[in-house]
C-alpha cells in the first residue's frame, strides 16, 4: 500500500502476536462480547420495560466499553439493573430488572455478573490456553488451572482422577450414590440461637 493511501477498513488486521492459537485460526468471536451489538441493543431495549432500566441500558450503551466492544462493563452502571428486595425471612435478595428474566440471587455481585454475562454478553476474561471466555476473572483463573494441573484427586470408589477435590466429591456423590459417604461426616442440624 502506498504511504498516502488510506487503509481499507474492510481488511482484517493480521497481528497474531500474543493471541491464543484458537483466535489465530480465524474464529470470528469478538474477545469481549458474545453477541451481535445491534441485535443485543434492540433486544435489551425491548426488555428494559421500566424507566430505571431504560436509563441504565442507555448509559451502558453510551459507555466506551460498549461502543468499542472492548473491556469490562462498569459494575456500577450494571448495578442499577437489579432491584434489591426484602424477603419474608428478613434477608435481602437481588432481582434482575429485565422483563421476562426471573433471575434472583442473595449476593449483589452475582446479580451484576448475571447481567454482565447473560444479558450483555460481556465476557472479557479469556483462557490463554483454549480461548474460552468468562464473565469473572476468578472463574477464568479456576478454569485455566485445569490446563496446568495434574489430576491428583482420585475417587474413593473407582479409578477416576480429578484436578479439583470438589469435582471428586461431586463425582462420588453422583456416580456412586449407594456407597457415598460425605467426607465431612454426616449432616448435622446446626444449633439455633435463642
Amino acid at each position: 500500500m502506498a504511504a498516502n493511501q488510506a487503509p481499507n477498513t474492510n481488511e482484517q488486521v493480521n497481528n497474531t502476536e500474543g493471541v491464543p492459537e484458537l483466535a489465530q485460526r480465524g474464529d470470528e468471536r469478538p474477545p469481549y462480547f458474545e453477541y451481535n451489538r445491534s441485535e443485543r441493543e434492540a433486544l435489551l431495549r425491548e426488555q428494559a420495560d421500566t424507566s430505571i432500566a431504560r436509563n441504565a441500558v442507555d448509559n451502558v450503551f453510551s459507555s466506551t466499553q460498549w461502543q468499542e466492544q472492548r473491556g469490562e462493563l462498569d459494575r456500577f452502571q450494571l448495578a442499577v439493573l437489579y432491584q434489591a428486595r426484602q424477603e419474608s425471612d428478613g434477608s435481602e435478595s437481588f432481582h434482575c430488572r429485565f422483563s421476562g428474566c426471573n433471575y434472583m440471587n442473595k449476593e449483589s455481585t452475582n446479580a451484576v455478573e448475571h447481567i454482565r454475562g447473560f444479558h450483555f454478553g460481556n465476557k472479557p476474561f479469556l483462557c490463554s490456553q483454549c480461548n474460552k471466555a468468562f464473565t469473572r476473572r476468578h472463574d477464568r483463573d479456576t478454569h485455566s488451572a485445569t490446563h496446568n494441573r495434574t489430576a491428583s484427586f482420585q475417587c474413593r470408589y473407582c479409578l477416576s482422577m480429578f484436578t479439583r477435590v470438589a469435582n471428586q466429591y461431586r463425582h462420588e456423590r453422583n456416580a456412586h450414590p449407594d456407597q457415598y459417604e460425605d467426607p465431612n461426616g454426616p449432616e448435622q442440624d446446626l444449633p439455633t440461637s435463642p
